[in-house]
């Protein structure tokens, strides 16, 4: 993977320089990566990233920065099928959705791994912004719904487990997850098993695991479905759309533009 420029202007450079201006000495600093289809980008990725952020400056951090990393076409063929835009798109779309931040991005190396493309970001911003870090390091941080974490920890764990005790090391050092918990009837459950089980676990590969009820924050998480999106694209009820709320206004726009467009063909 070679350091490729994100979009919006190369957050790496002047809004981190924004946000690094307001911190302190003492503040741990963070970059936020969340990685997915993003098949499209919707309003409560954006949600999300925020109340992961809120959450973490609460308990000490100061979030320099927050991603959003769009995976592969080929990962994602391996899930929808056809129903699927392709990497490019999907990071124009994600550009869309956050260019009037003032911290958040997109980058655009398609990675399917979240620790990959986080720690490799992670290490790109610090090259790339030493002189506004003075000697201090930042810290990845990956956020993700508890369904994920559960899903890739849980599968990690277990490959883990079944190595002879002589070839169990720590895989990952320092790795930090941020949870968080998705709103509707799973939520407890997933709530318990993350605490009873795939935390604990977890601390044992090297991953520390920070846990959001984000029923608790001041902008809780909503229930909203990708599929269902599509599904409302390919129908073309924009009014829907719209009234929903689901979708950046410019993600709309650029969406119902381009089906508009191939069904003029």
């Amino acid at each position: 993977m070679n350091d490729i420029p994100c979009v919006n202007q190369q957050l790496s450079a002047e809004k981190l320089r924004l946000r690094l201006s307001s911190v302190s000495q003492g503040d741990r600093l963070a970059v936020l990566v969340m990685s997915g289809s993003f098949n499209p980008v919707h309003a409560q990725h954006i949600r999300a990233l925020e109340v992961a952020r809120a959450a973490l400056e609460r308990a000490g951090w100061a979030v320099a920065g927050g991603f959003l990393a769009p995976s592969s076409d080929g990962h994602l063929k391996g899930k929808l099928n056809s129903e699927i835009s392709s990497l490019e798109r999907r990071i124009e779309l994600c550009g869309l959705a956050t260019e009037a931040s003032d911290w958040l991005s997109v980058c655009p190396w398609g990675e399917f791994s979240s620790y990959k493309v986080c720690t490799r970001l992670r290490e790109q911003l610090e090259r790339e912004c030493a002189g506004l870090l003075n000697g201090r390091s930042l810290t990845g941080i990956e956020v993700m719904g508890s369904d994920a974490a559960i899903r890739i920890l849980d599968r990690v764990i277990d490959e883990w487990r079944a190595l002879e005790l002589d070839e169990r090391q720590p895989w990952y050092q320092k790795r930090i997850i941020c949870c968080l918990i998705r709103p509707g009837p799973e939520s407890g459950v997933e709530i318990e098993h993350i605490l009873k089980s795939t935390a604990p676990q977890a601390a044992d590969i090297g991953v520390e695991i920070i846990l959001i009820d984000s029923t608790r924050e001041a902008l809780p998480l909503e229930a909203v479905s990708s599929t269902a999106i599509r599904e409302l694209v390919g129908r073309g009820d924009w009014e829907l759309l719209t009234a929903r709320r689901w979708l950046h206004p410019k993600v709309l726009s650029s969406l119902e533009t381009w089906v508009r467009g191939c069904r003029r063909r």
